[in-house]
């Protein structure tokens, strides 16, 4: 009986923990979808990941830079800064953070068939400046351009991690499904419902940075 209530627990938090990264990759691919639909860009090109650690909360959003999102509703300074980037296989990137939160664009790094491409200074093109390793206030938007080049296939899958226990998996074929959720290993302290209520929020701070 003792060895049957150990495998009970053991089962209830499997399933706590699917259920939790479940919600997690659902309330990414909503972000995704709502980038989307207020940009006009493809939601295929769109990728979104919560991080959460001591030191940081916050959205991570990654925009692939073709000319379909040339023509999304993005600020002329957006367009422009993006422009020379659109045949470079390259990624748009979004920091939104929900209070004052660490982050490094270097902790940014891709894995395509098995191999794993870590960022390089040339890689990357701040957009803003602070765009860099350091603390971001609270709702302020940093954005930069990672341009991977021939360093990734964009016809093939690839996935995108971030310090090591955050990742979301891009397949740019219009055929494909809906954005694959993150399953991100850090879980974010709200509940469901504040999480969804967090990101509306964060938008607040993002869509004025980003758009028209």
């Amino acid at each position: 009986m003792r060895w049957l209530c150990k495998g009970l627990v053991v089962v209830g938090v499997l399933l706590g923990l699917s259920a939790s990264a479940y919600a997690q990759g659902f309330l990414e691919s909503s972000a995704a979808r709502r980038i989307s639909q207020e940009t006009g860009i493809p939601q295929q090109l769109i990728r979104a990941m919560f991080v959460e650690e001591d030191d940081a909360q916050f959205i991570l959003a990654f925009i692939y830079i073709n000319e379909q999102t040339l023509a999304g509703r993005l600020k002329p300074e957006i367009q422009t800064a993006i422009t020379p980037f659109v045949q470079r296989n390259a990624l748009l990137v979004l920091v939104v953070p929900a209070r004052s939160s660490f982050f490094d664009p270097f902790a940014i790094s891709f894995v395509q068939n098995i191999f794993r491409i870590a960022l390089e200074p040339q890689m990357v093109t701040p957009i803003t400046p602070d765009f860099a390793a350091g603390v971001l206030p609270s709702d302020v938007v940093s954005a930069g351009v990672i341009a991977l080049d021939s360093r990734v296939l964009a016809e093939q899958p690839f996935e995108i991690q971030y310090a090591g226990g955050y990742s979301a998996t891009f397949s740019l074929n219009p055929e494909s499904a809906a954005p694959t959720g993150s399953g991100s290993s850090g879980g974010w302290v709200f509940g469901d419902g504040l999480r969804f209520l967090l990101l509306n929020l964060l938008f607040l701070f993002l869509f004025p940075f980003l758009l028209v």
